[in-house]
């Protein structure tokens, strides 16, 4: 089972069951943390501007796992918009983090997926723990919701360490790395990932020359 099934199956596992709110808290925490170290995997693939699509679909497959705990359903692209939304609570800090991962991928190759790596997990942190008070409390204030973040991310440094982060790379690297390069080739702005082959026009059969008429007005000799 790859990484993102790994994840869609323990929200639609939970989803099935009655959860208390410690329950739900709990799984969702997992959740955060999966998706955290997935975000922070993406900076590594060697695929310039795939930190804005990728991250961005990385934390919409956590927010509709999220919400699938809390008994909220949500398609891709309501997860999208629901992520967005929420990014511009939390306020610039999420596209910082997406403009430095990218920056330092092209000017910096090969070393700037692991400084953009800490960074992307601390993002991601903070907006999953943002989503899940969100769908805990429908009625929280953007407010509580901004305070919720900051505490968040400040708190991702010390749950973030290379050997968890090495890890996690040895288990889902190859999976987290396919799902980049679908997520970037699926890009809307950017046409289907596989563009169907044109079909090749039949040339039109050739038409067949009459034979030339004998001299004498007769018919023409069978040849022999």
């Amino acid at each position: 089972m790859g990484w993102m099934d790994s994840l869609n199956a323990a929200a639609k596992a939970a989803s099935k069951k009655k959860l208390n709110a410690a329950q739900s808290e709990e799984i969702a925490k997992d959740l955060v943390m999966m998706s955290s170290f997935g975000s922070a995997l993406v900076t590594l693939v060697p695929i310039p501007l795939s930190d804005f699509v990728a991250v961005t679909a990385v934390q919409a497959s956590m927010v509709t796992a999220i919400g699938r705990v809390y008994g909220r359903e949500l398609n891709k692209e309501e997860a999208k918009h629901l992520v967005l939304e929420l990014a511009s609570v939390c306020g610039a800090g999420l596209v910082a983090q997406k403009s430095f991962a990218t920056l330092t991928k092209i000017f910096l190759p090969g070393l700037g997926g692991v400084l953009a790596a800490p960074w992307a997990f601390g993002i991601t942190w903070g907006m999953g723990h943002v989503a899940m008070t969100y769908f805990a409390n429908r009625e929280v204030t953007k407010a509580v919701l901004k305070g919720v973040f900051t505490k968040a991310k400040s708190e991702a440094g010390s749950v973030f360490t290379k050997e968890k982060f090495d890890e996690f790379r040895k288990k889902h690297g190859g999976g987290v790395e396919d799902f980049v390069r679908q997520e970037v080739s699926s890009d809307d702005d950017r046409g289907p990932a596989i563009k169907p082959k044109p079909k090749k026009k039949k040339k039109p059969a050739a038409k067949k020359k009459a034979a030339p008429p004998a001299a004498d007005g007769g018919s023409t000799p069978e040849a022999e």
